[in-house]
Parts: C-alpha cells; sequence; structure tokens
C-alpha cells in the first residue's frame, strides 16, 4: 500500500466525512453546501482538507486563515500547509477565523473553496520522498472570495453544527490514519520476515513476537498463508518452518484504493489505484 495513497485518501475522506455528519438532518447544511456534496461522488472530485497549520504546536482549532466579510461573502488570506491532493483537488476544506470587527472575538468556520478560485496558488511545501504522491503542498489564499453560502458556521439556529462537523471529521481522521500508518508498518516487518538476510535472527522474532496479536483487529490473511504453503522460518533456526503465516497487513484487505495486484517476492502485495496521486 503506498503510503502516498494512504495519505491522500485519508485526508479525502476526512473532507467528506465532515460534510455528510451535517447531511443526515435536515437544514444543518446550506443549498449550496448540499449541491455540492451531492457532486462529489458521481463528478468524482477530490477534497483537499486545509486545517494543518504548518508549524508544530499550533492549535488546529485557532485558524491562521483570517476571512473577512465582504458583499455577498467573505474573502480569505493566509495559508494552510500541507494540504494533501492539493495538486488534484476539486474544491479545499478550509478551517477559518471569521473577524468582524475592532473588539469582536474571531469566529471558526469551515470554508469550501474552489481549487481555481481567483488567488488561490500551490507551492511546494513537504519535501518527503516517501509521501510526495500526497501532493501535501503548501495552498495560498489571497484576498479569495468565498460565497456566504460555501460558509459552514454555527450560529444561533445550530450551535453545535461546527462541534459535530470537526468531531466527526477528526474520528474519521484518526481512525483513517493510524490504520494507513499501522499497515504501512505491518508491511514492512512482512518484508524483513520475508527475507532472512534482513537484520539478525534476533531482531527478526523481535518483530514476530506481535503479530498473533493482530489477528484479533480482524485483519484478512492473504492466499498464501495455509497449511499447505508455509512460509519461511521467523527465525534462524527456530521451528521447522511449518508454522502458519502471520496475518496480513491491514490494508490488504478489499478497500478504498481499487484493485488488488501481487508483488513480486512471497507476500508481498500492494493496492495499486488508478490514481493521479500514486
Amino acid at each position: 500500500m503506498s503510503p502516498s495513497l494512504v495519505t491522500a485518501v485519508s485526508m479525502h475522506h476526512f473532507a467528506v466525512a465532515m460534510l455528510y455528519s451535517l447531511a443526515a438532518k435536515g437544514g444543518r447544511l446550506a443549498d449550496e453546501q448540499s449541491a455540492l456534496l451531492h457532486r462529489i461522488v458521481p463528478d468524482q472530485w477530490v477534497l483537499a482538507s486545509g486545517w494543518a497549520q504548518g508549524c508544530t504546536a499550533q492549535n488546529v482549532h485557532e485558524p491562521a486563515v483570517v476571512a473577512r466579510p465582504a458583499e455577498g461573502g467573505f474573502l480569505l488570506s493566509g495559508a494552510k500547509k500541507p494540504c494533501s491532493l492539493s495538486r488534484s483537488m476539486k474544491l479545499l476544506a478550509a478551517s477559518v477565523a471569521i473577524h468582524g470587527g475592532k473588539g469582536s472575538e474571531p469566529e471558526p468556520a469551515l470554508a469550501l473553496v474552489a481549487a481555481d478560485a481567483p488567488g488561490l496558488s500551490v507551492h511546494p511545501f513537504w519535501t518527503n520522498a516517501l509521501l510526495g504522491g500526497a501532493e501535501s503542498d503548501e495552498v495560498r489564499l489571497t484576498d479569495v472570495f468565498v460565497p456566504s453560502g460555501l460558509m459552514v458556521r454555527a450560529g444561533a439556529d445550530d450551535p453545535a453544527r461546527l462541534d459535530d462537523l470537526q468531531s466527526t471529521g477528526f474520528v474519521w481522521f484518526q481512525t483513517l490514519i493510524s490504520a494507513g500508518y499501522a499497515g504501512g508498518t505491518m508491511w514492512l516487518v512482512e518484508q524483513a520476515l520475508d527475507h532472512h538476510q534482513r537484520g539478525t535472527a534476533a531482531e527478526r522474532a523481535t518483530l514476530a513476537v506481535d503479530w498473533p496479536h493482530h489477528s484479533a483487529a480482524g485483519y484478512q490473511a492473504p492466499r498464501w498463508a495455509s497449511p499447505a504453503s508455509p512460509g519461511p522460518a521467523v527465525a534462524a533456526g527456530a521451528g521447522s518452518g511449518t508454522s502458519p503465516r502471520p496475518t496480513a497487513p491491514l490494508f490488504e484487505v478489499r478497500s478504498v484504493a481499487g484493485r488488488r495486484a501481487r508483488r513480486p517476492g512471497p507476500g508481498a502485495w500492494r493496492s495499486r489505484a488508478a490514481a493521479p496521486w500514486t
């Protein structure tokens, strides 16, 4: 499973799930917001999530992007980084702070910004080769106009709207990204066990210790993991080599990333999706 694909898919679903969390009950999304939501699947739109501030110890609940009231909407200025899928996105879902006037407290909101909006630009940010395909770059906003109907706000009519949106989104994010990182780590462990020249026997045995516990989490074993086709011994001199192989990495289950294909070598599986970020 490509680490870039894990990151990209997680952030897209994070952004979409936030909006869907409000769609279950009528009136929680404006008509313009619902119209966009209904186009995501049929039109194959990709959403980028703009919450990160680009620096450590920055509270995501205190957005650095400022939204200033303008006729018919708001003007957004600031930057979001990193934003995964920044070069493939159709929409940017970005947290912003609405500044109404002197002495007023900034109001948090979620802005839905078209990727081709005047004043929006994308710039290189992350140089991590492992996640290079995730397009996790900087999105700069310079007086970008967003209509009022595309700003998700709390308001007196629904004071919990933004809290519910954020809570659902963060649950999705934590679940998806944790599963992705765990799956990638488990795949690396599998590679170390499949190729005995990597590490010492003791190191390989240490890697294998926790594998039986993963089966309780519901991971799907690959087709080669059967008594009829056992894998090599976990560590040199440990057992006869006929023990069942450990369960498969998390993302060998059929899921979001498209078709499965087998890589050369025993037990090495990857999900290869026909997507622009792979």
